[in-house]
């Protein structure tokens, strides 16, 4: 039999990472998920777009299947918006005194 446990919001955070890090692990995802949408709607080539965002081909490839080691979230972003994805980052104080920093959302736009 298996046992079955309602996940978090961030599946990151269920697979043992620390809050931060989710959090991060998290936003480089949804982004990098952005760019592949617009790369689809676009009908743009891998080549392509690693060329509007100057990183290889084969390193696009990596970030599209979810190898973020050592991008940055600042860079990612700059990817997004070389190939026309916008991103509207809305931060918040979190309601409750014991969630320390600062609550972050990102909307993705093609």
């Amino acid at each position: 039999m298996v046992n079955m446990k309602k996940g978090s919001k961030n599946v990151f955070t269920d697979l043992g990472f620390d809050d931060a890090e989710a959090q991060s692990l998290q936003r480089k995802g949804e982004a990098i998920i952005a760019i592949e949408r617009a790369m689809k709607a676009h009908r743009m080539s891998q080549a392509a777009a690693a060329k509007m965002i100057n990183v290889s081909r084969a390193r696009l490839n990596q970030m599209l299947r979810g190898k973020v080691e050592g991008v940055t979230f600042d860079r990612i972003l700059q990817m997004a918006d070389a190939i026309g994805v916008k991103a509207k980052v809305n931060y918040k104080q979190p309601r409750a005194k014991d969630q320390g920093g600062l609550l972050l959302a990102v909307i993705w736009t093609p």
